[in-house]
């Protein structure tokens, strides 16, 4: 969450570039009943405009923040595997059972821990 904060990411395909300090962001995910599908399903799509496929710095607090989450990632992985498919494997913001996350999780997450701290969250 901490990452998601310090840098705007949104639940996204995300690819790590820890020699150059920066992250690259070429697909989104998203959960949503396409035309075709029986219920509400994960899928990778291309970000809605240009400027949303981009590379972000990651500054020293980000960089440890990725690499925590990769080892608590790889720990996850060797206990669970993903039940929606390969293709999601390589994410590494996921649940706790390595299932992805929709983006309502990862909000409701955030709201409370601003609550945790006594800051009310702005609600669209």
């Amino acid at each position: 969450m901490e990452l998601i904060i310090r840098s705007g990411l949104k639940l996204s395909k995300c690819d790590f570039d820890f020699n150059k300090d920066q992250v690259n962001i070429s697909r989104t995910l998203s959960y949503q009943k396409f035309e075709g599908d029986t219920k509400k399903e994960f899928h990778f799509g291309t970000p809605k405009t240009k400027s949303s496929v981009r590379t972000i710095p990651l500054n020293q607090i980000a960089k440890i923040a990725v690499m925590k989450q990769i080892m608590q990632k790889r720990i996850i992985s060797s206990k669970y595997k993903c039940a929606f498919g390969e293709e999601f494997e390589d994410l590494i913001f996921t649940s706790r059972f390595n299932n992805p996350l929709c983006s309502q999780t990862v909000i409701d997450a955030i709201h409370k821990s601003l609550l945790e701290i006594n800051i009310t969250p702005y609600i669209l």
